[in-house]
């Protein structure tokens, strides 16, 4: 393949998260420089750039490449006369190709070339799209060595190519007769010419700050002869840029290869120190950066430079560290890693990046602490000059050590140090152990002190203090939430020889104290040690039996039961308290029963408040009075015992009055627990059954209302039962003590109601009544309803199978007792007036008026005219009034009339549905002269049918013989 120079306009590199921008020089062809490589023998030159390459599908040739170093100076391709037959086109080359910048402007070969058997060895200097140039061609008869040369006229070639290729149409012969033919290479002088300047970037000035040695960076790359020469210009003194080998393709002094030089090059080491020496000064400095390629620079063409760029010189140390502080401060703390912070200095120089640490172990000896052997160094970063940093160190075991911290500022300078002390303990304490409890803590107990053994320190932080956990029945807790105590949680912090915890109260129940020793680090002993405490706060229940609710007419019988359910009633050995149930009764008298139950009986008569109470095992009382604490016990429990064992006191306060004929009136007194209530009754004077009449309180009698309109006219007794509240009661008895009183009935006067048919005679008490129509009847309250009730009730009682049982409508009254009523349509009933009475008037009844209502029968048939055999149709329908029942069923009699008997003479009986509707056929056959018949429905009746059974209207049919 040929080699096509093309050429990079520009390139950007990213390099540190910076943009780097690249200058490249583009010279022309004129202004190119130059260089020679020579190879084979060409003035002692040892080396080779050209490579073999096969032309066509053989392999013809012998190829030599002596030229290359150790070898005898010279390279060939030689027909191999192998006896194969080579075809046209095949063979080999020698190709010589140029980097993409660079081109040949001449070209100079010493060589021997040999055409033969077909075969023809050829030298062309060659460019793409070009037509390749012959510097010459060998011959059968030559074969000596001769010098061929060719100089650019209009453009630079690409390669040098040495053909050696079989160009007989037919193939080439390649027996071991035949002539042989060969190309020999003995020196080559390429004059090469570069292009293009190198490609450089160097970054984009970002304020850096420097002192003493240092690098610049940059990239440089060059396509063609590659990067022969570096140099900085510093504040305008040109500084050479070493360090790097460039060039290794030369030998002799002269380039072998068409890039004798490295295509890349970086950042170099400038010279000397960042002083206010030359080329450098304190502050602010400018540079750019140079590099040339190998090609003998024309008027700078092949060398690039960099815009100026500008760096910072600092040599002065910033400041110490203000401010170090650590959250332990100078405690100890129970981690090997401390966080320190600190505020950096106020700005000045080069910006301060980094903070240097450096830990000693802090020795102490009779002259006090000093400084001892180096645990710990390292870096961190500064942080914002604005803003405070922070950073974490580690110390490798328990002890006191002194951190110091320097700032190194963007420059490399170190400053003086300030220093924090760091002091680390996580060893433990020994257990403590805590004293035993004297056994059930009652509320006496309170506040409670418990003691403790004392600890041996760990570490060197010592004993700060102990830690408490009190806790419940699920088991000995621990003092400390986490593995590092808090101070918070120490509940004794005056150091070892504080070992007395006081509380003031505790949950009840078997619970749990656990104590820790912990150091002046936090660090709590490796176990808690526990002791149970039996906690009983509460004094137990007392319940009463026996009371009465309320008052009794027996002695009674009084039990006390105490219960409590953590120390208990029961006596223990070794226990100082002996649990007692109490009571006593306001006359002094006592009860002290050892163990849960006390019993006492009170027998006098009125009321006796009674004090109960009891004390557990642990001392809890409920008696009210004072522990030795000086807390006041609960209150004990009263009640007030009453007992009454004598009867009320009944007598007649009034039977009737002018405007209350009916109502009876007892007093009654009880001195003791008071009248509870009573019964007033009456019954005949003769005997007979007893009525119990409703009977109220009142303040202090009794009343009730004698039902005069209700009972038979008489001699009655009026009794009573009364009863007070401790179940005493009076009982009747005939007269002997005055608890009965005789009254006779009727208390009230008479009163007399009537009604009648109007337009009957006065005695008449039936009325038969069409289906369908409305009966008035009259009536009238004698002497008028006075101060009594203005209506009379009007009820109606129904015959059985109506839709209802009875009905009752209120009747106005006139002035002089008059009243009149319409009834509408309905079945048959009894009709009755009552006046329900008054305060002084009985209640009065009038004598019942029956009603007897006739039900409704329709009837017809079809045609009128018929032949005998013929049949005629008959239809109907029976019903009753308001409040008729269903007529489903109803029995309805079809009948004829007998002209020779002059009866009616049954023809069918047929049912009704449950509308009332029926129908019947009839069909002639005994019939031999026209005669006219005569037929009529009638109800039949029946049981639950509430009406009268009525007949139809007559109804005819003509009938001829057939």
């Amino acid at each position: 393949p040929f080699w096509r120079a093309r050429v990079m306009a520009q390139a950007a590199l990213l390099m540190t998260g910076s943009v780097l921008f690249v200058c490249l020089f583009l010279p022309t062809q004129a202004d190119a420089g130059t260089f020679t490589v020579r190879q084979c023998g060409s003035l002692l030159a040892n080396g080779f750039a050209g490579s073999f390459g096969k032309l066509g599908r053989a392999e013809p040739l012998l190829v030599a490449q002596g030229c290359r170093e150790g070898g005898p100076g010279r390279a060939g391709l030689y027909q191999d006369r192998s006896g194969r037959s080579v075809p046209v086109g095949a063979g080999g080359q020698f190709l010589f190709s140029t980097p993409p910048e660079v081109g040949l402007g001449s070209i100079t070969v010493s060589a021997a070339l040999k055409d033969a058997s077909g075969f023809r060895s050829t030298i062309l200097a060659l460019a793409d799209g070009q037509t390749p140039v012959r510097l010459e061609e060998g011959s059968p008869t030559e074969g000596e060595v001769r010098r061929y040369r060719w100089a650019a006229q209009t453009g630079l070639r690409e390669n040098l190519a040495a053909r050696l290729v079989c160009v007989r149409e037919a193939g080439c012969e390649n027996s071991a007769n035949s002539s042989k033919a060969f190309l020999e290479l003995h020196g080559i002088e390429l004059e090469a010419r570069d292009r293009t300047a190198p490609s450089l970037a160097v970054p984009a000035e970002s304020g850096e700050w420097v002192s003493g040695r240092t690098t610049i960076d940059f990239t440089a790359a060059d396509r063609g002869s590659g990067l022969a020469f570096a140099r900085a210009e510093v504040n305008g003194f040109s500084v050479p840029l070493g360090g790097q080998e460039r060039c290794g393709g030369l030998r002799n002094g002269a380039p072998v290869t068409l890039r004798p030089c490295a295509p890349a090059l970086t950042g170099a080491e400038l010279p000397g120190t960042f002083t206010d020496r030359a080329p450098f000064r304190e502050g602010r400095n400018s540079y750019r950066v140079c590099v040339s390629d190998y090609a003998q620079p024309a008027s700078g063409a092949n060398e690039s430079c960099s815009t100026p760029r500008f760096l910072n010189v600092d040599n002065l140390p910033p400041a110490r560290p203000e401010d170090v502080w650590s959250p332990a401060g100078t405690s100890w703390s129970p981690f090997p890693e401390f966080e320190l912070s600190w505020r950096p200095p106020e700005e000045g120089g080069s910006p301060v990046d980094w903070l240097s640490y450096e830990v000693f172990e802090e020795t102490v000896s009779v002259s006090g602490s000093g400084d001892g052997e180096r645990v710990e160094s390292g870096e961190w970063s500064a942080g914002s000059i604005s803003s405070p940093g922070s950073g974490r160190l580690r110390v490798p075991c328990p002890g006191s050590y002194r951190a110091e911290l320097r700032f190194r500022d963007r420059a490399g300078n170190l400053g003086s140090p300030a220093s924090a002390i760091l002091r680390f303990d996580d060893q433990p304490p020994s257990e403590v152990e805590p004293e035993e409890p004297p056994g059930w803590l009652s509320a006496d107990h309170f506040p409670y002190r418990q003691g403790l053994s004392p600890a041996r320190p760990g570490g060197p932080s010592g004993i700060a203090g102990y830690a408490l956990d009190f806790s419940g029945p699920e088991g000995p807790g621990n003092p400390c939430a986490d593995p590092i105590c808090q101070p918070a949680e120490l509940d004794l912090d005056g150091g070892p020889d504080d070992r007395v915890a006081s509380v003031d109260t505790l949950p009840e129940g078997r619970g749990w104290f656990s104590a820790v020793a912990v150091s002046g680090a936090g660090i709590p002993s490796r176990e808690a040690r526990s002791v149970p405490l039996d906690v009983d706060l509460t004094p137990p229940g007392s319940r009463l039996d026996g009371l009465p609710d309320g008052w009794s007419r027996e002695p009674v019988e009084l039990r006390v039961t105490a219960t409590d359910p953590l120390s208990g009633m029961e006596a223990e050995p070794g226990q100082a308290t002996t649990p007692v149930t109490s009571i006593v009764a306001a006359d002094g008298e006592r009860v002290n029963s050892p163990g849960a139950r006390a019993e006492m009986t009170i027998s006098e008569e009125g009321e006796t408040e009674v004090e109960f109470f009891a004390r557990d095992l642990a001392g809890n009382a409920n008696d009210g009075l004072e522990g030795p604490s000086g807390n006041r016990h609960h209150s004990p429990g009263v009640a007030t015992v009453k007992i009454d064992r004598t009867a009320p006191r009944v007598w007649l306060d009034g039977i009737g009055s002018p405007g209350d004929p009916e109502l009876i009136r007892l007093g009654v007194e009880d001195a003791l627990s008071g009248v509870a209530g009573g019964e007033i009754s009456l019954a005949p004077a003769w005997g007979g059954p007893v009525t119990e009449l409703p009977t109220e309180m009142r303040d202090d009698r009794l009343e009730a209302r004698i039902p005069s309109d209700e009972l038979p006219e008489g001699h009655y007794l009026v009794s009573a039962e009364v009863e007070d509240r401790a179940g005493n009661r009076t009982e009747p008895a005939s007269g002997v003590d005055g608890l009965v009183w005789p009254v006779q009935l009727p208390v009230k006067e008479r009163a007399l109601v009537s009604l009648r048919i109007p337009g009957r005679p006065a005695g008449q008490a039936s009325l038969r009544v069409e289906s369908g129509k409305t009966v008035t009847l009259t009536g009238r309250l004698a002497d008028g309803p006075g101060s009594g009730p203005a209506e009379v009730a009007i009820r109606e009682e129904f015959s059985p199978g109506a839709m209802i049982e009875s009905r009752t409508r209120e009747v106005a009254l006139s002035r002089d007792g008059s009243f009149r009523v319409a009834l509408p349509p309905g079945p048959n009933r009894t009709v009755k007036a009552i006046w329900p009475g008054s305060a002084v008037r009985g209640r009065a009844e009038s004598r019942s008026v029956r009603l007897a209502v006739e039900d409704s029968v329709s009837f017809s048939l079809r045609p009128g005219v018929v032949l005998n055999g013929s049949q005629v149709f008959m239809r109907g329908r029976v019903s009753g009034g308001s409040l008729a029942p269903s007529s489903e069923g109803k029995q309805v009699a079809i009948e004829f009339l007998d002209p020779s008997r002059k009866t009616w003479r049954p023809v069918a009986l047929v049912s009704a549905n449950a509308s009332g509707r029926f129908g019947f056929a009839y069909r002639f056959s005994t019939i031999t002269t026209t005669q006219r018949i005569v037929f009529r429905a009638r109800s039949v009746p029946e049981a639950g049918w509430p009406y009268v059974a009525s007949a139809s209207k007559a109804r005819q049919v003509v009938v001829r013989p057939g």
